[in-house]
């Protein structure tokens, strides 16, 4: 029963998280919809210890440094390096 039970609390995230990145044209919904911004953020969580930069993110989206910076700005509603430090 309780694995039924994460399943269904899975889904009803996915749905969520899936209807908020239909109707939102930034946030963290809308980031993680976007191929190239995703990438770029599994890439940052599966190797946190990384020395990223903004070209090496880019790269991860297959993406130009600038357009990888405008694109995860608009979309996630800060620049790239304030994200990876933590700062707001």
């Amino acid at each position: 029963m309780p694995a039924l039970l994460d399943t269904l609390l899975l889904y009803v995230m996915r749905a969520c998280l899936s209807d908020q990145a239909k109707t939102a044209a930034s946030g963290w919904a809308a980031a993680l919809a976007d191929p190239a911004i995703s990438a770029a953020l599994h890439a940052i969580h599966d190797r946190p210890a990384h020395p990223w930069t903004v070209e090496a993110l880019g790269a991860e989206a297959g993406l130009s440094r600038a357009a990888f910076a405008q694109r995860f700005t608009a979309t996630g509603g800060q620049p790239p390096l304030a994200y990876l430090t933590g700062g707001a």
